[in-house]
């Protein structure tokens, strides 16, 4: 029996199938976890605010 002739076996098929699956959730995982306009609205939803810095007091002789 040639090569290209044998049967695929029900083991590697579930095997493939299960690879495709976790190939399509990284990438779902990867498109929706680095979603630029979802950073983004969270960005300009932070406000920030200027805290001064008390002076220092004069060294002592």
């Amino acid at each position: 029996m040639a090569y290209a002739d044998q049967q695929m076996s029900s083991n590697r098929v579930v095997a493939i199938i299960i690879v495709a699956l976790l190939h399509v959730l990284i990438g779902y995982t990867l498109v929706t976890g680095l979603a630029y306009e979802a950073a983004k609205s969270v960005v300009e939803r932070v406000t920030t605010i200027d805290v001064e810095e008390p002076e220092e007091p004069e060294p002592e002789e």
